[in-house]
């Protein structure tokens, strides 16, 4: 099980050094905070996921990381695993980035073409309950968080990936048994994409250092 032990919060790194000062906080940490999921750090390091090179290198051969590797990994929430699975895939080249227009504002010491919790920082919607409730369907909720997708911004990363949400996955996985809410939801998931984000477009991944990796179009402050 996925539990809160207390040692992230908006500060990350910060406060897990402040309560153990001789933990050791390996690179992967950042990458994982960049889909907003470093609350599986231990179990990726756990399972050997503790190498964002390796695994991204892992991707291209003939046994990727797949989404079953991650849940017997004890990542339960599948919005977690598809988020990370999606990530790798883009860091690894296979799938193409989408990119924010220029004229809408990004936050945060990472401003990147597609980065959860920092592309998507200073968009429309707050937090995912906003969004949920300007449509209606704030009862919800509850639904998105269990199955892994806690914030608006979790929800434009995979729209705008190879994988983008669909009804059936809503229903299934998600759970929303609604057609007419499937709809809504999806519909204005497409409408936000149109307005944020340029057409698809392939980017070159590099790795200048072991510990980072960026796209062409990443500005590391």
């Amino acid at each position: 099980m996925e539990e809160d032990d207390g040692l992230f919060d908006t500060f990350g790194v910060e406060k897990m050094q402040k309560v153990k000062p001789s933990y050791h906080i390996k690179p992967i940490f950042n990458w994982l905070k960049e889909i907003g999921l470093e609350e599986v750090y231990e179990l990726m390091c756990e399972a050997g996921y503790d190498d964002v090179k390796t695994m991204v290198n892992q991707m291209l051969g003939p046994l990727p990381i797949t989404d079953d590797d991650l849940k017997d990994s004890g990542i339960t929430k599948p919005g977690h695993r598809l988020r990370i699975i999606l990530k790798l895939e883009q860091d690894a080249g296979i799938v193409p980035k989408l990119k924010l227009k220029k004229n809408v504002e990004t936050g945060g010491f990472l401003q990147c073409c597609l980065l959860a919790n920092n592309a998507t920082r200073n968009l429309a919607y707050n937090s995912l309950i906003d969004w949920l409730e300007n449509l209606g369907l704030g009862s919800f909720y509850t639904l998105f968080i269990q199955s892994g997708f806690d914030n608006y911004e979790s929800l434009v990363f995979v729209m705008a990936s190879s994988r983008p949400l669909n009804s059936k996955y809503l229903e299934e996985i998600v759970g929303i048994k609604s057609k007419d809410a499937r709809s809504k939801i999806l519909k204005r998931l497409e409408k936000d994409l149109e307005k944020y984000y340029n057409p698809m477009n392939s980017v070159n991944i590099s790795f200048d250092e072991p510990k980072s990796v960026a796209c062409e179009s990443c500005f590391v402050f």
